[in-house]
Order: C-alpha cells, then sequence, then structure tokens
C-alpha cells in the first residue's frame, strides 16, 4: 500500500519503510554485512545495547539514538546484563540531506521533556499506523517522522536553558 503514496511529494521527502518496537530484546542481534537500503534510527528507552558500524563500536543507553547510515555494513545487539528496550524506524526520502544522520554518533536526550516527546512522537506514528493506510495519514507520518529527527539533531538539547525570546526583523 505504502508504495502507491511514495511518489507524493509530502511523502517522497520522508518516509518509513518500517516500524516497531521490542521490549527488552534479550538476545536480540541483528547483522547486515550489506547494510539496509535505509536510515535505521535506534532510540533506546530503556536498557543498554551496542551498535557496530564500520569496525566502531557505540554502546546505546537508555534515551539515547543512533542512526545508522543506509548501506553501511553494521551489527546491534542487546547487553546481556541489561538488554534494552527500543524504538527503532527504517526510513528513507530526499529530506535526510537535511539531518547529519551520516554522522554515527549517540544522540543523548538530556530531559525528561525531550525524552517525553520522543516518546510521545512514536507513540503517534504507531496509533496512525493503526488506523486506515490512506495518503492522509502517510503525509502526516511523514511529518511526524521530521519532528523525530528534528528532536534529534536540530533541536536545542536542554530545555532548561533561558534564551533570548524576543523576534527580530
Amino acid at each position: 500500500v505504502f508504495s502507491d503514496y511514495m511518489e507524493t511529494p509530502l511523502v517522497k521527502r520522508l518516509y518509513l519503510t518500517d516500524i516497531g518496537f521490542f521490549p527488552k530484546a534479550a538476545n536480540h542481534l541483528r547483522v547486515r554485512k550489506e547494510g539496509a537500503e535505509q536510515y535505521i534510527f535506534i532510540y533506546c528507552t530503556e536498557g543498554e545495547g551496542v551498535i557496530w558500524v564500520n569496525g566502531k563500536e557505540y554502546v546505546l543507553r537508555e534515551n539515547q539514538a543512533f542512526c545508522i547510515s543506509k548501506f553501511q555494513q553494521h551489527c546491534y545487539y542487546a547487553s546481556e546484563k541489561d538488554p534494552w528496550s527500543i524504538l527503532w524506524v527504517h526510513f528513507k526520502g530526499e529530506d535526510t540531506v537535511y539531518f547529519p544522520v551520516e554522522e554515527c554518533k549517540v544522540i543523548t536526550f538530556e530531559t525528561q521533556y525531550a525524552t517525553n516527546r520522543m516518546m510521545f512522537l512514536f507513540d503517534m506514528i504507531f496509533r496512525v499506523l493503526e488506523g486506515n493506510y490512506t495518503l492522509g495519514n502517510f503525509i502526516y507520518i511523514s511529518q511526524i517522522l521530521s519532528l523525530i529527527l528534528a528532536e534529534t539533531y536540530n533541536r536545542e538539547k536542554d530545555d532548561t536553558v533561558e534564551q533570548n525570546k524576543h523576534v527580530t526583523n
């Protein structure tokens, strides 16, 4: 169904191909020697796991996210002692160039506000996917995915910092 909408201007900018939630994913292991055709965004809600990309190890813990670039050889797995719970999404689109999804770095969400927003955004996508697979819903999902990436890469990480709120011309 989704392939019918992939060429729609508001969808092709940024769209998911797969999404899920693995709670307390003991023995979770994924190896892709050829990588994937999509970017893979992983958000850890609890526990920890390890991601290997191009021979470099990244440990992902609670309230941290990581994006694996498309076609990058990788492996990831849950910790044996404290297996992670992860929200994940595979995505593609023209707008990926506007986010530093190729950087291979762990992003930490410092505040409860930021983690609540991430949970809310993923929950919104899951709720929409429970409904009808209409063009309107796929446009909506595309916009939420954009918010997830903006929350991760572009939003100020410290919600407690007082900032100058004046808007000037």
